[in-house]
């Protein structure tokens, strides 16, 4: 299908082909999760009284309490445990179980994944991909197993990663254009994203590396003003999200 598309895309919109593309991953993503039970390729997820991310969320659904100590995967931030035990409770009051209300979780970390597969398609274009090269990297993160088996997972990993991979993506438009409401959405991807799992701090790295490159190559005008503006309001916002936790 990719083949064809990427042979017949001059005679349709690119937009078109990469619609059909994230359509079709979109499909796969959703047919994983229908096809997988919650309790099948999972990790770090154990049962009730293991400590792992199945009880973690069942402890925000059941009381609205952190848990109370660090054990096994207790030491995460909460953030997808608190979303996932937000989509118990509806699905609850809507009238499932608890078994079918966990296999509905699998919808929303599916939906992570394909909101992956998006923001990659978007960071595609804005390195210059165009053509077939956009088509091919486009269709590989459509089919990869890596992110399938994410979609079904229902650990705090696919979150976290979605969360990096906005923040790249913004990273990449602030360089071109440094302005307030690019590096606002960098600070809330990337406090988000240490709010789901600490990892995601490590695309910051990366990022401070391109904002000193960024500040450097400007006019001392712009270093003494703008550019500190903007970090400040960066640290204001990002430091508090990813940091209140640990």
């Amino acid at each position: 299908v990719f083949a064809a598309a990427a042979f017949y895309y001059k005679k349709i919109s690119y937009k078109h082909v990469v619609l059909i593309i994230l359509l079709i991953g979109l499909i796969l993503r959703i047919y994983y999760v229908l096809c997988t039970p919650y309790s099948v390729r999972q990790h770090d997820f154990y049962e009730l009284g293991d400590k792992g991310h199945y009880e973690y969320i069942y402890k925000i659904f059941t009381d609205w309490q952190l848990p109370d100590n660090f054990g096994n995967q207790f030491y995460h931030p909460p953030l997808h445990h608190f979303i996932s035990a937000c989509m118990l409770k509806i699905s609850q009051l809507i009238g499932f179980d608890i078994i079918r209300s966990y296999e509905g979780l699998q919808l929303l970390t599916a939906f992570y994944s394909f909101v992956i597969m998006v923001i990659a398609c978007k960071i595609f274009y804005e390195i210059g991909l165009k053509g077939r090269a956009l088509f091919i990297a486009a269709g590989i993160m459509a089919v990869h197993p890596t992110f399938l088996i994410l979609g079904g997972s229902l650990n705090n990993d696919v979150l976290s990663v979605m969360f990096i991979a906005i923040a790249l993506l913004y990273c990449i438009k602030w360089y071109k254009s440094p302005t307030f409401k690019n590096i606002i959405v960098i600070a809330l991807a990337i406090g988000l994203g240490m709010m789901t799992k600490l990892s995601a701090g490590t695309i910051a790295i990366v990022i401070g590396a391109v904002f000193l490159i960024k500040w450097l190559n400007q006019p001392k005008f712009y270093k003494q003003g703008k550019f500190y503006a903007q970090f400040a309001v960066f640290a204001a916002i990002c430091f508090p999200l990813a940091l209140w936790h640990p």
